[in-house]
């Protein structure tokens, strides 16, 4: 079954600003095939007319705002992925909880981490094959950035 992502994008100068930091963490490490973004959710089975027609109607609702990412951190399972962490504001979650509501409708099998209550907001700046890759090789070079 195709899986699919709900996702936030950003401004173009904030979007520049993660490519910079993948281009210092290399190539190896870098997403792929996804501008920087943070995931409002995943699912599979998404009735895709549906959906689209959910997001061009909620996204008239919804008016870009800021959003600061003030902390660096990682998930170590089942992926091993370094990520900037945003401060967590009312007006996210309130949008979280808006989508996920919204896409209810849709027919599909939403992956749990996306939940509202167990998601970790992020915007990915490095994958791994393992955790130990990560801290020795990135730990300094997003401290310093």
């Amino acid at each position: 079954m195709k899986k699919h992502a709900l996702i936030l994008c950003f401004d173009e100068t904030s979007e520049q600003r993660v490519q910079d930091y993948w281009q210092q963490l290399g190539s190896n490490f870098v997403p792929r095939n996804m501008p920087p973004h943070v995931t409002i959710g995943g699912f599979s089975g998404i009735d895709l007319n549906q959906a689209s027609e959910t997001l061009q109607a909620t996204a008239q609702e919804i008016a870009a705002f800021p959003m600061h990412f003030v902390s660096v951190g990682a998930f170590v399972a089942p992926a091993k992925v370094l990520y900037l962490a945003p401060t967590v504001t009312q007006e996210l979650l309130a949008l979280h909880a808006k989508l996920h509501e919204r896409f209810s409708v849709c027919n599909s099998a939403e992956f749990p981490y996306y939940h509202p209550g167990n998601w970790v907001p992020h915007c990915t700046v490095a994958n791994a094959k393992d955790a130990a890759q990560l801290a020795p090789r990135h730990g300094n070079s997003c401290a310093s950035t």
